[in-house]
């Protein structure tokens, strides 16, 4: 471990590939450079990445919107079956309610155990 001070930087597209070994290491896929990006610590001394925060895209299903004269008559899961059709590898659904809730449960989705926060840059 070197005591000089880390490097910080943005992984440039032509070495998105030096990103791999983590993933691997991790069992996940490597995201796809038009999606993500990587902000990484690098140790001068071995040039090696020792910390990565990773930005991408994913995919997420909101809103669901129904007009109040069509609640019950409109079948979510018809609409989830075409988003399913355009063949993302894998979405969110963020709920805050307890309809909401049921209506993911009910449609097989699987809850996770996330917390989810946000940040807004300034």
């Amino acid at each position: 471990m070197s005591e000089q001070p880390l490097k910080y930087g943005i992984v440039p597209v032509e070495q998105w590939h030096h990103l791999e070994p983590i993933f691997e290491s991790q069992g996940a896929p490597l995201p796809d450079v038009n999606m993500a990006t990587a902000a990484i610590a690098v140790d001068p001394e071995t040039e090696g990445i020792v910390g990565m925060l990773m930005l991408q895209v994913v995919y997420h299903s909101e809103p669901l919107w129904i007009a109040p004269e069509y609640r019950g008559r409109v079948d979510f899961r018809r609409l989830l079956e075409l988003i399913d059709k355009l063949n993302p590898e894998t979405y969110y659904v963020f709920s805050r309610n307890e309809t909401t809730q049921g209506m993911a449960k009910l449609a097989g989705l699987e809850q996770l155990d996330y917390v989810v926060y946000r940040k807004k840059p300034q």
